[in-house]
């Protein structure tokens, strides 16, 4: 039994290493396949040979398969079906039951497109595994390919742009040209400007995707730029002096033959919202029980003039404290009050938390400190003294765990001797009191 599971292990190893081995790579022929589909139709990658295909490498209930199925669905898939050009197919190989492929994926991203079944062989013929993305071209060579939520984000946008570009292919003889104007690019504080410009440019005397690109004309001192060297994926940088600015850049784009094209953005970074709160702690001290006080806390937005409004989300879950608001915008140099209000119910000692949730990249959550002391009023008919800290007339263990809690601090309400610390000298007098309704030292 151990040598089977031993040999079964080493051939589960050997089934994703060699495709490894023998990866399908940008510019290979796809290799063909024929699976039969949910619909219990055969399906051939031959058989779309003139069409531009988007192949979806997923496993059934893989989470990252179904957090991409949508936008799949939405942007490429819908995007394109009725140009009659594309077409888009799933491969399920996890090999799952076809009711199981129904209900997990299909249904949970409400696909149309045609789902493949038992497809495992043929993520072995491409060496790819689950949540792979491919774009075969008109010709059958792969022309695109790339992970989508396991290694980050499924980026619809540039495979719907590489897409376009197989559709609107030109003669090899005609110069690149920019097909899709690259955007103005924003980002926030310094956060870099990754520009992924895969899929950007016409076909022309090379493939569209040995195409390059290139970052020219800015202001160094203001930015710095990588990625150069590829030309695809551009990622600027700026310096503490370009956050607030609009920085020009003209990216050019060039084949193999030294043929150009250019076009130029601008890339603007906008200050960042920064908090700033008036207090991280708010003290009520001693509140007769049944009235109210109130605190207030500011919070404010010091970012530059021109940054981005400040968004503050705030909580506190123990209904002794209740919040003016709950959710402030704030403008760049501006301010907002909010009042905490403290309603003791009973004799208490009270310690909770404010939470504040903010867009703040430095702080995106901050704690505030509340507390405060619920007091009997003199009068309401119960004997209390300065060791009756819960004020119920009697000295018992919960008074002792409110004195043990504040031993070795300066409330002054656990401080019996009025020494200005709450000390050994005070527990003495504690204990002198303890088990009786004393006539207090009040």
């Amino acid at each position: 039994m151990r040598l089977r599971r031993a040999v079964f292990a080493i051939c589960g190893v050997l089934f994703w290493v060699a495709p490894a081995l023998s990866a399908v790579r940008v510019g290979d022929k796809a290799p063909d396949f024929r699976l039969k589909g949910l619909d219990n139709r055969d399906y051939a990658l031959s058989d779309f040979r003139g069409k531009v295909v988007f192949l979806n490498f997923l496993g059934y209930s893989c989470k990252y398969c179904i957090q991409d199925g949508p936008a799949v669905e939405k942007n490429i898939h819908q995007l394109f079906r009725e140009q009659g050009e594309v077409q888009v197919l799933g491969v399920d190989v996890w090999d799952g039951p076809p009711s199981d492929v129904q209900r997990y994926f299909v249904d949970l991203t409400r696909t149309s497109y045609p789902v493949l079944l038992k497809g495992s062989h043929v993520g072995g013929q491409y060496g790819v595994d689950l949540d792979t993305y491919l774009v075969v071209d008109q010709d059958g060579t792969v022309r695109y390919m790339a992970h989508g939520s396991t290694i980050g984000r499924f980026n619809d946008a540039a495979f719907a742009n590489v897409i376009r570009s197989l559709l609107q292919r030109e003669p090899t003889n005609t110069p690149p040209r920019i097909v899709f104007p690259v955007p103005n690019q924003r980002a926030v504080g310094t956060q870099p400007i990754v520009l992924d410009l895969t899929g950007f440019g016409a076909d022309s005397t090379d493939s569209s995707f040995n195409l390059k690109w290139q970052a020219e004309e800015f202001d160094p001192a203001l930015v710095s730029v990588s990625g150069q060297e590829d030309g695809r994926v551009l990622t600027f940088t700026p310096a503490p002096g370009a956050v607030g600015r609009d920085i020009p850049v003209r990216l050019v784009l060039s084949d193999s033959k030294g043929a150009t094209a250019e076009q130029g953005v601008t890339l603007r970074w906008t200050p960042a919202p920064v908090l700033s709160t008036s207090a991280e702690q708010l003290d009520f001290g001693s509140v007769l029980v049944g009235a109210a006080r109130e605190l207030r806390l500011t919070v404010s937005n010091t970012a530059a003039s021109g940054g981005l409004d400040l968004q503050v989300r705030l909580t506190v879950s123990d209904p002794r404290f209740v919040l003016s608001d709950t959710s402030v915008t704030v403008p760049a140099g501006g301010r907002r009050d909010i009042a905490v209000i403290y309603r003791p119910s009973s004799s208490e000692v009270a310690a909770h938390d404010l939470m504040m949730w903010t867009n703040d990249p430095a702080r995106g959550a901050l704690r505030v400190s509340l507390t405060g002391a619920g007091i009997l009023a003199q009068g309401s008919g119960v004997a209390q003294s300065a060791s009756d800290f819960d004020g119920d007339g009697v000295v018992g263990l919960d008074d002792f765990f409110l004195f043990a809690a504040a031993f070795g601090g300066r409330d002054l309400r656990f401080d019996l001797d009025k020494s200005g610390a709450v000390d050994f000298n005070d527990f003495f007098l504690f204990a002198a009191d303890f088990g009786s309704a004393p006539r207090g030292r009040m």
